[in-house]
């Protein structure tokens, strides 16, 4: 009985996580596959760490890289344009 209630409960999480995806917009849903990839990697390079493979776990922890570096860049050119935004607005006044 009680494997019943556990498979009930999951099967509406399940058609709730569903309707969720249905209604988010492809930037929320790109920015949670980032969230689970990051997490998963980190969690791979845990384990590796904890199982005595360090260099293999240096790899993985190097592939983070260009996530760093693409939202590194992505925060520089959205503050920049925020910038540029607030000089154009004030511009007129000169």
């Amino acid at each position: 009985m009680l494997w019943f209630i556990l498979g009930a409960v999951v099967l509406f999480l399940l058609m709730g996580g569903l309707r969720a995806f249905e209604q988010a917009s492809v930037t929320s849903i790109k920015s949670l596959g980032a969230w689970v990839a990051a997490l998963a990697g980190l969690s791979l390079a845990l384990l590796l760490l904890l199982t005595g493979r360090g260099g293999m776990a240096l790899g993985a922890l190097m592939m983070f890289g260009p996530l760093l570096w693409q939202n590194g860049r992505s925060r520089k050119t959205g503050n920049r344009a925020a910038v540029d935004r607030a000089r154009s607005r004030t511009d007129w006044v000169q």
